[in-house]
């Protein structure tokens, strides 16, 4: 018979985010780290993560936004209360609205799973400068395997026979931060081929292994 585990065990990166390979991420170039202030850091719940700016050295062209990639991930393991923060709530408490969100799926062959599920979110800010409008794209790893949403990462976490839980997000935006012309297709095509390179190496190197 299998326990009932109400109180979750943490399961520990097998190899530090801060520790990923760079040159595993080909051809995608790692500009810079970005280190979130301790004031920050404590509302993130997690200090296991990695904010890098990369430049996907296979677009030619300089002015194609999905040439530059911000790439947040961060990992929570054993939380009595999971999934603190997504861009939908983040983003809203700086100011932005949400113009559009949709849930897809992205073939990443290279996992397991083969398909991957996306959540991408459009938003709006108007503000004296202009009118800004990021698109974030984002998903979870969780015990296992790959969920899009809050909820689908509770019921993952929740299974009573399972003594361990962890998740993490990865989270993606493209462009320079001004509107340069991305679109949700822009953004999800982006996002696969980031993925079919960044998910396998946090799959078969970081996150813990759940085959085990």
């Amino acid at each position: 018979t299998r326990n009932i585990r109400l109180v979750k065990l943490e399961a520990p990166l097998r190899l530090s985010l801060a520790r990923l390979d760079k040159d595993a991420l080909g051809p995608y170039r790692f500009v810079e780290a970005e280190i979130i202030e301790p004031e920050v850091l404590s509302s993130l719940g997690t200090e296991k993560y990695i904010q890098w700016t990369l430049v996907d050295e296979s677009v030619a062209d300089e002015t194609d936004p999905t040439r530059w990639v911000r790439l947040f991930i961060t990992y929570y393991t054993g939380q009595p209360d999971p999934v603190p923060h997504v861009p939908d709530k983040c983003f809203f408490g700086s100011g932005y609205l949400i113009k559009a969100a949709e849930d897809v799926e992205i073939d990443v062959p290279e996992v397991k799973e083969q398909r991957v599920p996306l959540r991408v979110l459009e938003f709006e800010k108007k503000g004296r400068v202009g009118q800004q409008n990021p698109i974030v794209a984002y998903t979870f790893g969780a015990n296992g395997t790959f969920a899009a949403g809050r909820n689908d990462v509770r019921m993952l976490l929740s299974d009573p026979f399972e003594p361990y839980s962890y998740f993490s997000k990865v989270e993606v935006h493209f462009g320079t931060g001004r509107d340069d012309g991305l679109s949700r297709p822009m953004v999800i095509a982006a996002t696969q081929k980031l993925f079919r390179v960044l998910l396998p190496v946090l799959v078969e190197q970081h996150w813990p292994d759940w085959e085990l």
